[in-house]
């Protein structure tokens, strides 16, 4: 809701570019030097959403992170296909895809970044 916004409320959107750029030096050092493997793809897909988490709550802590990581097989030759949704609140939260292949490997990251709002009540005995 916009009138409870004000301007120090922080937004997804902002750190965009921040997220997009950590997010692919985070694939790059983990799967630059890698040929695709399906033993060893679930690891990496897990150690890369870990990374990105922990990196994105560096960045900022007031807001609640999901991060999905897919690493697919360029040599096989089969389709894919993957939808993502939420309800959220579009002045404050958002997502970032990041797209990263090799010569043997395709990895799709999908980071969402949900504002957490905390409002405080005190009581008085």
């Amino acid at each position: 809701n916009k009138s409870s916004m004000d301007s120090s409320t922080p937004t997804f959107s902002s750190m965009k570019k921040d997220v997009n750029d950590k997010v692919k030096e985070i694939v790059e050092r983990n799967l630059g030097n890698k040929t695709y493997s399906a033993r060893e793809g679930p690891n990496w897909a897990h150690e890369i959403s870990e990374e990105v988490v922990k990196a994105l709550q560096g960045m900022n802590s007031g807001f609640k992170y999901s991060v999905s990581t897919m690493i697919l097989d360029k040599r096989e030759g089969g389709g894919f296909h993957m939808s993502s949704s939420c309800y959220w609140n579009t002045q404050t939260d958002g997502n970032c895809v990041v797209k990263w292949d090799s010569e043997s490997m395709y990895c799709i990251v999908n980071s969402f970044g949900f504002y957490i709002q905390f409002k405080y009540s005190f009581i008085y005995l």
